[in-house]
């Protein structure tokens, strides 16, 4: 008895390794994908940007105008700051300030992937629900990977 509890323990202990480890595998080739480390288009210099700074094991020194001051810690799993990077001023931006925020909502799509995504847009008003998710789906080839309960936000 005590060696079937002992091994149903160890065979749950590692399906969960596992599980986590396939999300990590899963974002790595999402994020190679959208963002190549060698590529004539944008996408090469956010890598470049992103590896930099989200990255690095301390968060950037930087204004606290600075998206990055709340996309940092959104990365890295903050819902706070998630929610705060969701209403940053750059989203209603045109120009570059808008298109980085819109690449940075997508690199937190992959981060997260589709399900803890939109639990952290559950909490956001429509209009906020609406922006995030649009902007990330901008970005995101839906032929290829699909995100189907974000895409249901914009009713896709």
């Amino acid at each position: 008895m005590k060696q079937a509890v002992l091994n149903l323990v160890l065979l749950a202990t590692g399906m969960l390794c596992i599980g986590g480890c396939a999300t990590r595998n899963e974002f790595g080739r999402l994020y190679d994908y959208y963002f190549p480390r060698h590529s004539e288009y944008v996408t090469a210099e956010y890598r470049q940007y992103y590896d930099r700074w989200l990255f690095s094991k301390t968060p950037p020194d930087v204004p606290p105008t600075n998206s990055l001051r709340s996309l940092y810690p959104a990365f890295h799993g903050d819902a706070t700051a998630a929610h705060t990077f969701f209403h940053h001023p750059d989203r209603a931006t045109a120009g570059e300030f808008g298109e980085v925020w819109c690449y940075d909502c997508a690199l937190l799509l992959i981060r997260f992937g589709d399900e803890r995504f939109c639990a952290l847009l559950e909490h956001e008003d429509g209009k906020t629900r609406t922006m995030v998710a649009g902007s990330a789906l901008s970005q995101i080839d839906l032929k290829k990977h699909s995100f189907p309960k974000t895409q249901a936000l914009l009713g896709y």
